[in-house]
């Protein structure tokens, strides 16, 4: 579904590496948890909504595609 992402997969993903207890794994987790909070804020401050999914290679636009209209809320 690239080039969407999906907030309970990021979490399973940024979790995993942090409890691997590798270094590399840890600042790969934090690297990820900062770039979806901040594509998550900057889609919120353009059209003032929170989605369910976003584009992860752009940041700030909600994702797309798919089996029906993504969803606001």
């Amino acid at each position: 579904d690239f080039p969407n992402g999906r907030a309970p997969l990021r979490h399973m993903i940024v979790k995993g590496l942090v409890r691997s207890g590798s270094t590399d794994a840890k600042q790969m987790a934090e690297d990820l948890a900062v770039r979806w909070i901040r594509t998550n804020y900057a889609a919120y401050k353009q059209i003032g909504q929170m989605h369910e999914k976003y584009n992860v290679a752009n940041c700030g636009e909600f994702g797309g595609g798919g089996e029906y209209v993504p969803q606001a809320g």
